[in-house]
């Protein structure tokens, strides 16, 4: 919204500023006898300023047009807040994650060994994560995976993983391969690549959110 101010004054700027009372009267940058003379052929008139002009409008046009502006702006930022908190069904959510060395492993944290490999080790720290591995049910997050068209040509993908409730625990990955068909049809597995994230681990008995997105 400040940016949009600062374009919206910045192009008022560029308009010619008029004042209502000037005493330079000959617009020489100096205030000399002539100016003075100007000034004393209206001694004793009364005296009713008005507004400062930029351009062919009124300062106070503009000032509402910079208020509206970021009314509108503030608007949207809070539609879009409201939107972030609201909980969405592009989402997948993990519910109380148990990290085993033993399978099943669904819905887990995964260091794997490929598309097809078999998941080595349910994991907890985010930097090794290069797997997750799904339940195959119906939601947008899934519907996403399968729609990923891994070329170079096309746009990047990532997954973001948050820990519900937990602000700043969080990791973002990228996506460098999927099967959508895993174990028996009953997963799908995306396999990835660290990006970012809080140096915390992930937490057993933590529930967690992915959401996978084009960059």
């Amino acid at each position: 919204a400040m940016m949009m101010c600062a374009v919206s004054l910045g192009a008022a700027a560029q308009s010619t500023i008029t004042y209502p009372y000037n005493p330079d009267g000959n617009a020489d940058a100096l205030i000399g006898v002539t100016d003075l003379a100007d000034m004393l052929a209206t001694y004793g008139n009364t005296f009713a300023p008005s507004e400062i002009l930029v351009g062919d409008s009124t300062l106070s046009f503009w000032i509402d047009q910079l208020s509206e502006t970021v009314w509108t702006q503030q608007a949207m930022i809070d539609s879009l807040l409201a939107l972030q908190m609201a909980p969405v069904n592009n989402q997948f959510t993990f519910y109380e994650i148990d990290f085993e060395s033993a399978p099943p492993f669904t819905n887990s944290f995964m260091t794997g060994t490929g598309l097809f490999g078999i998941s080595v080790m349910n994991q907890t720290s985010k930097e090794l994560v290069t797997s997750f591995r799904l339940q195959d049910r119906e939601c947008a997050t899934i519907g996403k995976v399968r729609q990923i068209p891994l070329a170079e040509e096309l746009p990047s993908w990532a997954v973001l993983v948050e820990r519900v409730g937990v602000l700043d625990d969080y990791a973002l990955y990228s996506v460098v391969g999927y099967f959508d068909s895993y174990n028996a049809g009953t997963e799908v597995k995306v396999l990835v690549e660290f990006l970012a994230g809080s140096s915390s681990d992930f937490v057993s008995g933590a529930e967690y959110q992915i959401s996978i997105t084009a960059l």
